[in-house]
């Protein structure tokens, strides 16, 4: 069959060749290339989510997905997180990695720690004060006789001086004198769990209010994210509104 007088030009048998070429590049490409860069044929997986866990709850999660568990070893203090368990993770949840993948992480101190300065021989005032330097709390203030200490001086703390704390932790103080004053004031509730903030407001004389709920991916649900009254303040009903994480 003889072809068209347009097609027996070595130009247009270029570009038919051309054309064909292309297409089959174009194939190629999108079929076999392109998976093996996205990793089709190494295998991937999604990165669970670690943040809330322990390192070991982690390595459990992460060795099915063939990851690789590593850890920062430069912790972070945090209010949200308890201390031990992961802070941060890199790369994030959800992000979709190949087989074999190291998985960062970094672990939480926990909240800040202070130690109870010595506020013996001071007044009521001037202990206050050097407890919120040290981003604690004036909590219960009992007042007792003392043939030893003046009227109006402090005789000592609970927890007692030089004790390690975490900072919002409510400090209990002995004065001397003969009256007995009590004053609520609220502990540092955030980051514990629901049933430790039960357990530190009943220490207080407090109890726990309205419950409402909030997602939050960083931390364990039922953890404390806020509370009203805040810390330090007082709690004229004697309880404590807590917004709690959820999944």
């Amino acid at each position: 069959m003889k072809l068209p007088g347009f097609l027996q030009k070595p130009f247009m048998y270029g570009c038919l060749f051309l054309g064909i070429f292309l297409l089959i590049s174009y194939f190629t490409f999108d079929w076999l290339i392109m998976p093996f860069i996205a990793g089709k044929f190494r295998g991937v997986v999604s990165v669970p989510t670690l943040i809330g866990l322990s390192p070991e709850e982690a390595q459990s999660q992460l060795k099915p997905k063939s990851l690789v568990y590593m850890q920062d070893t430069v912790a972070e203090n945090s209010q949200e997180v308890a201390a031990g368990l992961i802070l941060s993770q890199f790369p994030e949840s959800a992000s979709r990695v190949k087989k074999g993948r190291r998985v960062w992480t970094k672990i939480s101190k926990g909240p800040k720690s202070s130690a109870i300065p010595d506020i013996r021989g001071l007044s009521l005032r001037q202990a206050e004060i050097m407890l919120q330097q040290a981003g604690l709390i004036l909590g219960e203030v009992e007042s007792i006789q003392s043939g030893d200490v003046p009227d109006g001086a402090v005789i000592g703390s609970i927890p007692v001086a030089e004790t390690e704390v975490a900072r919002g932790t409510v400090v209990k103080i002995k004065l001397s004198g003969i009256h007995r004053v009590t004053q609520t004031a609220v502990p540092q509730l955030q980051g514990l769990t629901l049933s430790e903030a039960k357990e530190k407001l009943a220490s207080c004389g407090l109890k726990v209010g309205e419950l409402s709920y909030k997602s939050n991916r960083k931390t364990l649900p039922q953890t404390v994210l806020d509370q009203n009254p805040a810390a330090g303040k007082e709690a004229p009903t004697g309880e404590v509104k807590l917004v709690l994480s959820k999944d």
